[in-house]
């Protein structure tokens, strides 16, 4: 029998996404314990979790070296803490805007790994799976934003048959992995297999049934499955004697693990992970090291 307890407490943060009618709600922190029957606690993953309110504007960034303005690469930034989001941070006039990481990335110095398009420019290909069948995508999901920072998400597999497409339909996008929650039908879907054992850091954005788009960071790691299981479910009702609750989730290991609270989405996709996950806001880093280099970067005013 596996047993985990969750704890919320609330960041000393308040913000305002500009431009939007409503207000980003105060950062939250959760805090899984989670323990093997009558033993101590080995595993004490943590999550952050910002609602940003009904269509946020977002925008797409690009830093060849440093960040600069979108879709203008290889500008140079000082000497000084030169890279990260917190020297993208500082170039935005938007003081209360939140800035998370974007996509993957390889080598050194860090370039996007898949599909990355800065208002119609694309910064990198499309990654595609043309040899296998069915398909298999290294990277399964599209963010996509209009011309109004509008964002959604789509499958890779949507523009296999036409990748010119994916240009023509977005107007900024990073392309990336996994798709934690769907929604088909009225019914939400957790799209990772139970016995999947990667733990990892991770930066997730979602929305719930209502419209309201998520950034979730979680700051230490958790496997991929009890993530999903906790965006997808429902946070129980808020009372005087739950206000602060601890919530206990028992897992069978005969089974896969069941959450019994959690904050509602009902689509969700990941952003890069591990030591790239990171998220700033008001200029100040709320996880992570907001100067490691990163080839992008989310931008919600």
């Amino acid at each position: 029998m596996k047993t985990i307890s969750l704890t919320i407490s609330t960041a000393a943060l308040a913000f305002f996404i500009a431009g939007q009618s409503n207000a980003a709600s105060t950062p939250k922190k959760y805090a899984f314990v989670i323990t093997y029957a009558s033993k101590p606690a080995v595993e004490r993953p943590e999550a952050w979790v910002i609602e940003l309110g009904r269509s946020p504007s977002a925008e797409v960034y690009y830093s060849g070296a440093g960040f600069a303005l979108p879709g203008k690469a290889g500008q140079s930034a000082p000497p000084t803490k030169a890279f990260g989001l917190g020297a993208l941070a500082q170039t935005i006039s938007d003081q209360n805007a939140v800035v998370v990481n974007g996509g993957f990335s390889v080598g050194t110095p860090s370039t996007p790994d898949g599909f990355l398009l800065v208002m119609r420019q694309i910064l990198s290909p499309l990654t595609l799976a043309h040899d296998i069948k069915p398909p298999v995508y290294h990277l399964d999901s599209v963010i996509c934003l209009d011309m109004a920072g509008k964002m959604t998400f789509r499958s890779t597999g949507d523009f296999e048959s036409n990748p010119e497409l994916a240009a023509t339909t977005c107007v900024s996008a990073i392309q990336t992995t996994p798709r934690f929650l769907r929604s088909n039908q009225g019914r939400v879907q957790n799209l990772i297999p139970a016995l999947d054992p990667a733990r990892r850091k991770r930066t997730v954005i979602g929305f719930d049934a209502k419209g309201s788009a998520y950034v979730v960071i979680f700051s230490k790691p958790i496997q991929r499955y009890l993530i999903a299981e906790f965006l997808k479910q429902k946070p129980l009702p808020q009372t005087a004697s739950n206000a602060n609750p601890t919530v206990l989730i028992t897992v069978n290991m005969s089974g896969p693990p069941t959450v019994s609270e959690g904050i509602g989405l009902v689509d969700a996709v990941g952003l890069s992970s591990d030591e790239n996950a990171i998220a700033v806001i008001n200029g100040k880093s709320l996880t992570g090291n907001m100067y490691r280099q990163l080839p992008s970067a989310l931008v919600f005013r």
